[in-house]
């Protein structure tokens, strides 16, 4: 999964390996890109990794989901902190302080922090149609 970030261009996503399933978002304005990528390593347990920072009520969330899912953090371009809504509009260092360090990024654009994390993990966690899933 990626998504666009406003700040320096970045060419195309390069391509993954056999095994790797991606789901990315390029919200309107943004130059960088946000990737969230699943790996599974057995039928049942998976690593689903982002280039971002993620806050531990994010983690939270995919444990809920995914129970057998590993999640990591700081995978390539890391684009700095994904803070929820709740932190970037009550301020602080993962929703404000840290983009003195890392690309401005217009959450708005995507919908929200909260909306774009939830989107990429449906894509990625939505049963598909084939050898290996269940109608």
């Amino acid at each position: 999964m990626l998504a666009t970030l406003r700040r320096g261009a970045v060419g195309p996503a390069r391509p993954l390996a056999p095994g790797f399933q991606q789901a990315t978002r390029s919200p309107k304005d943004w130059e960088r890109t946000i990737r969230m990528v699943k790996l599974n390593l057995t039928e049942d347990i998976a690593v689903l990794a982002t280039n971002a920072e993620v806050v531990s009520s994010r983690v939270k969330e995919v444990a809920a989901r995914a129970p057998n899912a590993i999640p990591a953090g700081c995978l390539d371009e890391v684009i700095g902190y994904w803070p929820t809504d709740t932190m970037i509009e009550e301020g602080g260092y993962e929703g404000c302080l840290s983009q003195i360090y890392f690309p401005r990024l217009d959450w708005g654009a995507a919908g929200g922090a909260d909306n774009l994390w939830r989107s990429l993990l449906d894509e990625l966690y939505t049963p598909r149609i084939g050898p290996h899933t269940t109608h």
